[in-house]
């Protein structure tokens, strides 16, 4: 790696590409039950880029358009296969089905609870999608209000929301879904974006957020924030429980939320391989590839593997994953979106 001036803060993709490798091994069952913090670094980012990217004015309805574009027409195409492939073989998953009305709700992002009692999409990760998509409606809403105070109106909505959850404990399966508490991660992401642009507007755009500290506190500052970072990545890989109870959303999105940020302030100017850039523009593909990848990885080996068998068989899992995702970010992410693009956001 090399530093260097970048038309976008690099370290942020690689974060991506991080969580989705670790929902891979979460979702494939070769590393237990921990990788899931996969999840919540997804949702602080997307708070945190809601925030940082809409920095200068935009509307809420160039900004919920351009979201739109970005996640629904992948969702859809998945979707879609899975319903075909649930279809054909009723019994491929035990925690979906090829019902034509949860098709249907699952297109909507309407949540629902399915006959074996989970509620899930038919696409079953894509449950992520649908917060994903509800929060873009509340920024755009925010934004719709004030642009300057966007976050602060966002995120009293995402408190709102919680308060619900935790106090009222809805039954409807609608409003319980989207009074869960996995807004509050999204929520961090907001608190993290405010913080991210107080402190660059402290410094000139050419230059880090640590560049403004003197030469005698910036040693001692990268090594602090070297160890606050490895210490909320180990406190996220180990997922360390406590005798009192606390939601996923909370235990593992507080560290997500240092981890991002720490390593936005150590890398922030930091360049990495083009090819591995490249890569990292794959996430969202690999993310949906990888439920089908995982699912046929579980078939194939049920049982746990030996250590090199373990790693052989994960390489492979990886390879063959990344090698798929290709095709649907070739023909959607790309050649799709940069129509949409043209189409309903002209310049």
């Amino acid at each position: 790696m090399n530093t260097g001036r970048t038309a976008r803060i690099e370290i942020l993709q690689i974060i991506r590409l991080f969580a989705a490798s670790m929902i891979i091994l979460y979702h494939s069952g070769l590393i237990g039950g921990r990788g899931y913090f996969g999840v919540q670094i997804f949702f602080v980012l997307s708070g945190f880029l809601a925030y940082w990217t809409t920095r200068k004015p935009v509307s809420a309805g160039r900004y919920l358009i351009r979201r739109l574009i970005r996640l629904v027409p992948l969702y859809w195409a998945f979707t879609a296969l899975t319903f075909v492939l649930l279809t054909l073989r009723p019994g491929l998953s035990n925690m979906s089905d090829g019902d034509p009305l949860h098709f249907l709700l699952s297109l909507l992002f309407i949540p629902y609870k399915g006959a074996a009692g989970y509620t899930l999409p038919i696409l079953a990760v894509g449950w992520t999608m649908q917060y994903e998509v509800f929060f873009s409606l509340l920024f755009a809403l925010s934004l719709l209000i004030s642009h300057r105070h966007r976050g602060l109106i966002c995120g009293l909505l995402l408190l709102a929301l919680l308060a619900v959850g935790l106090w009222l404990k809805p039954k409807n399966v609608i409003i319980r879904f989207y009074t869960d508490r996995h807004l509050f991660d999204f929520f961090l992401g907001l608190l993290a974006g405010s913080g991210w642009r107080k402190l660059r507007e402290a410094v000139p755009e050419d230059r880090s957020v640590l560049s403004g500290l003197p030469r005698s506190l910036k040693a001692p500052a990268c090594a602090a924030l070297s160890l606050l970072a490895l210490g909320a990545l180990v406190f996220l890989v180990l997922d360390l429980r406590f005798s009192f109870k606390l939601h996923q959303a909370v235990r593992l999105g507080i560290p997500a939320a240092v981890l991002i940020f720490t390593l936005l302030l150590l890398a922030e100017r930091v360049s990495f391989p083009s090819k591995l850039l490249a890569l990292s523009s794959m996430t969202y593909s690999i993310f949906l590839v990888e439920y089908f990848t995982t699912s046929v990885y579980k078939r194939l080996f049920p049982e746990p593997l030996s250590l090199p068998l373990a790693v052989l068989s994960a390489a492979a899992l990886f390879a063959v994953t990344f090698a798929l995702a290709v095709i649907p970010w070739q023909l959607i992410e790309v050649r799709l979106t940069s129509r949409l693009k043209r189409i309903f956001l002209p310049s």
